[in-house]
């Protein structure tokens, strides 16, 4: 509740964009997303979101992060296809910003890669997972960590779909890397 009363006061006396209200609003998004209340996680980080826009455009890294937030906001309660839209527009900034060969991007496509293993479209999943994965191989080599968490996503997949075989192949890819 202090938060909730502290951030209209903070908003008054240092405008809305200053770095202390916008951490102020996130950190009562993360306040209600840790109670489970998350209509009200989402509306803050969403009222972040709007100001930063405002202040920085449409492009910034900074907003993608905001959409990649409010993504797995939407995750959590099973809005998958809100979280999809946001988790997309994050990905598609991130290209831009870094290119799709980035770490940003590597890391969007694997957020993206999870809203549609959350809503069971498995083959949209895959797709992008394995985008991830190739550009986490091109970056950091097939025996990285990063690479073993990939392929660990891509088991959960395949064995989701039952195609046992391909799931194997995953997961002892990825104990091999993690030993």
């Amino acid at each position: 509740d202090f938060l909730k009363q502290a951030a209209p006061l903070q908003e008054s006396l240092k405008g809305e964009a200053a770095p202390d209200t916008l951490a102020t609003y996130m950190n009562l998004s993360g306040a209600y997303q840790a109670k489970g209340i998350y209509t009200d996680a989402i509306q803050y980080a969403k009222k972040v979101l709007d100001i930063q826009q405002r202040t920085f455009g449409t492009e910034d890294s900074e907003i993608a992060d905001y959409y990649i937030n409010i993504g797995n906001l939407y995750n959590d309660i099973g809005q998958y296809d809100l979280a999809l839209e946001y988790l997309q527009k994050a990905l598609d900034i991130k290209k831009k910003l870094f290119g799709n060969d980035s770490e940003a991007a590597m890391e969007a496509y694997n957020n993206v890669a999870l809203s549609y293993f959350y809503k069971g479209e498995y083959q949209n999943a895959i797709q992008y997972f394995e985008e991830a994965y190739r550009i986490t191989e091109d970056m950091y080599g097939a025996t990285s960590i990063k690479a073993a968490l990939l392929c660990s996503n891509l088991s959960a997949v395949y064995l989701d779909l039952g195609y046992y075989e391909e799931s194997m192949k995953y997961s002892k890819k990825a104990v091999d890397i993690y030993e």
